[in-house]
């Protein structure tokens, strides 16, 4: 994808490097091609408006650098419409469809006794869309399931407390939650630079170890070119891998430290002087909230949440779960206690309720990815438990995590 022209850039100068004959073409909006249109007229073209669904890549004119790149290492820029973008995002979102389908045919008690079905997302298409396709998918089964979605800002809180919409984060406090301004990025940085060798990566790829030093941070290069290597293992193969222009072992530290970053931005954090993790306890309360409401109803519900990935972190953090809150003496020591890749594409978790015979004879059982998750209380049978257990334990979580946002503040 080309916006500004700086992912493809990167990547048709490293392909290039490592095999001339590779053909790298780049795929722009056609509302908004401004890197095609310069590269056709052989000079960097504005254009006066740009109009796009794919809004991370709308750009108006390019940069010099990476136009020059373009002109020379690109061998083709196509364009693509919104339809297009949309029919290739409901490809992408099929296994979503999975999902529903496996969770149908697992509740059979739930789905054969007319459920009301909840779905609630976020603002973005790619959410919106896979709440789309995951309905689609239950109706496929049932046509006459009791289905009522619903994408509006008031759902946001529970759903990514993050963003700016959720009004959670004091305009002050933005900066302590990710990146270069965090209170703890200056010993961070310090162990990526000592962890991720740069020197002989840039010497393979590069001619020109000097230039390449000069028109860009080595480290941020290597580090985003890996973020790319990985996004492409959800598509097709092809017989060269961007994967292939690292060594296994710079693979290795440089997952270590992106790691180490989601410990400290999402999870648990060393020695923590800001607690972001404890935005987590919004998405836990809602969590919690609606199974009362649920639970008091006299048909079944069956309650569906499309958020973000990060947000599923946090929600595991501060629920105690194992290999989530677990110490790190530092940050050499994160990648044992916590792996980032337990939260993959399409992850999802479910709370499932059993009721006996009297109706507060209550049980929760936790799954993960479609796998049973022990959780920090006493377990009945096989990681079920009381759901009375649970509410206590989870209420005085939520309580002491807005205490701690508010006696930071």
């Amino acid at each position: 994808p080309i916006g500004g022209g700086g992912l493809i850039s990167g990547i048709a100068y490293t392909m290039k490097a490592i095999n001339p004959n590779v053909k790298v073409y780049g795929v722009q909006a056609a509302g908004a091609p401004s890197m095609l249109k310069s590269v056709q007229d052989k000079k960097i073209e504005e254009l006066d408006s740009v109009s796009t669904i794919a809004d991370g890549i709308a750009v108006k004119k390019p940069g010099n650098l990476t136009y020059d790149i373009c002109s020379k290492y690109v061998d083709e820029i196509v364009t693509v419409t919104d339809d297009e973008i949309s029919a290739a995002i409901l490809a992408l979102i099929e296994q979503h469809k999975l999902i529903a389908k496996r969770m149908y045919w697992s509740y059979p008690e739930i789905f054969r006794n007319n459920p009301r079905v909840e779905a609630i997302t976020s603002m973005l298409s790619r959410t919106m869309m896979s709440m789309t396709s995951f309905c689609e998918s239950l109706m496929e089964e049932d046509v006459k399931l009791d289905i009522h979605q619903e994408a509006t800002i008031k759902n946001i809180r529970p759903l990514n407390p993050f963003t700016v919409q959720s009004e959670l984060v004091p305009e002050d406090e933005k900066r302590y939650i990710k990146g270069t301004n965090t209170l703890w990025w200056e010993s961070f940085s310090e162990f990526m630079h000592n962890t991720i060798k740069t020197e002989d990566f840039i010497a393979r790829i590069f001619t020109d170890s000097a230039y390449a030093a000069s028109v860009c941070n080595p480290l941020k290069f290597m580090r985003d070119l890996y973020y790319v290597a990985v996004h492409f293992h959800g598509t097709d193969q092809c017989d060269v891998s961007l994967a292939d222009a690292f060594t296994e072992e710079e693979i290795k530290a440089l997952w270590e430290c992106d790691n180490a970053k989601y410990y400290m931005e999402r999870g648990p954090g060393i020695n923590p002087v800001y607690p972001s993790e404890q935005y987590g306890v919004y998405v836990l309360e809602d969590f919690i909230d609606r199974a009362v409401e649920d639970l008091a109803q006299d048909r079944p519900v069956v309650r569906l949440r499309f958020g973000h990935d990060g947000c599923m972190m946090v929600l595991y953090t501060v629920m105690g779960l194992p290999g989530w809150s677990d110490p790190a003496k530092d940050y050499s020591d994160i990648k044992n206690v916590w792996h980032n890749y337990n939260v993959p594409m399409a992850s999802n978790v479910q709370m499932v309720f059993y009721r006996g015979r009297q109706p507060d004879d209550i049980l929760v059982r936790l799954y993960i990815n479609e796998k049973v998750q022990a959780m920090p209380f006493e377990p009945v049978g096989d990681c079920f438990y009381r759901w009375e257990d649970v509410f206590a334990g989870y209420t005085d979580v939520i309580k002491a995590g807005k205490e701690k946002l508010l006696s930071w503040k």
